[in-house]
């Protein structure tokens, strides 16, 4: 049988741009996300994990990295449906100063983070998805452009 290869046309999907973690802040989940956090698993994901919108699945984040503030992100969405009704929020969001948030899934390993005043800090974790959301959990995660 025959290995079946592909590539697709990506850059097709709307764009977008902004931070889905920062860094030193306590959320309103009471997580604070240390430097290096992600670096492990950007090391071996390159980044590319799904964007979701409530539960469905609209894009590929195709860029993440570390920066001094936190995780910067840069998305993809598909061309369905809903992730063209979200991207017309985002793009309608940013003319209007009402921008939409960006939240990070994870899961965090064994010796990852410690507790300290109420407050559980990430050392390492593994990031799973960037979601789309209007209330992120630390108000500074949002999207900052789109194309």
């Amino acid at each position: 049988m025959a290995k079946l290869t592909g590539k697709c046309e990506f850059e097709r999907g709307h764009s977008f741009t902004g931070y889905a973690a920062i860094f030193n802040e306590r959320d309103y989940d009471g997580d604070v996300f240390l430097p290096g956090a992600f670096r492990e698993t950007l090391k071996s994901s390159g980044g590319i994990v799904p964007i979701f919108w409530q539960e469905q699945m609209i894009g590929w984040v195709d860029s993440a990295h570390e920066d001094s503030i936190g995780l910067l992100v840069s998305g993809r969405l598909t061309e369905n449906g809903i992730a063209r009704c979200v991207y017309e929020s985002i793009e309608l969001g940013l003319r209007v100063n009402g921008n939409l948030g960006l939240q990070v899934g994870f899961a965090v390993p064994r010796g990852g983070s410690y507790r300290r005043m109420g407050a559980r800090h990430l050392q390492r974790v593994e990031l799973l998805e960037v979601s789309i959301v209007h209330r992120p959990a630390n108000p500074r995660t949002i999207i900052s452009s789109c194309t």
